[in-house]
Protein backbone atom coordinates (compact mmCIF):
# COMPACT_ATOMS: atom_id res chain seq x y z
CA UNK A 1 0.00 0.00 0.00
CA UNK A 2 1.73 3.11 -0.94
CA UNK A 3 0.67 6.60 0.69
CA UNK A 4 0.36 9.79 -1.19
CA UNK A 5 3.44 11.93 0.34
CA UNK A 6 3.95 15.63 0.18
CA UNK A 7 7.84 15.38 -1.00
CA UNK A 8 6.48 12.90 -4.24
CA UNK A 9 5.78 16.24 -6.44
CA UNK A 10 9.32 17.82 -5.16
CA UNK A 11 11.22 14.13 -6.01
CA UNK A 12 9.37 14.26 -9.73
CA UNK A 13 10.27 18.04 -10.26
CA UNK A 14 14.04 17.33 -9.06
CA UNK A 15 14.76 14.14 -11.74
CA UNK A 16 13.25 15.73 -14.61
CA UNK A 17 15.30 18.94 -13.77
CA UNK A 18 19.05 19.26 -15.99
CA UNK A 19 20.31 20.54 -13.20
CA UNK A 20 20.43 18.80 -10.24
CA UNK A 21 22.36 17.88 -7.28
CA UNK A 22 23.01 14.55 -5.30
CA UNK A 23 20.05 13.55 -3.57
CA UNK A 24 20.16 13.03 0.04
CA UNK A 25 16.60 12.04 1.75
CA UNK A 26 17.11 12.22 5.87
CA UNK A 27 14.03 11.67 8.44
CA UNK A 28 12.98 9.53 11.31
CA UNK A 29 12.81 5.81 10.92
CA UNK A 30 10.21 3.94 9.05
CA UNK A 31 8.67 6.71 7.13
CA UNK A 32 8.38 5.77 3.54
CA UNK A 33 11.86 7.24 2.17
CA UNK A 34 12.86 4.44 0.55
CA UNK A 35 9.88 3.56 -1.28
CA UNK A 36 9.50 7.02 -1.91
CA UNK A 37 12.51 7.55 -3.88
CA UNK A 38 11.38 4.32 -5.52
CA UNK A 39 8.39 5.12 -6.86
CA UNK A 40 9.51 8.46 -8.03
CA UNK A 41 12.87 7.37 -10.00
CA UNK A 42 12.49 3.83 -11.38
Amino acid sequence: MNYKRTIEEKLKAWSQSSYRKPLVLRGARQVGKNNCCQAVCP
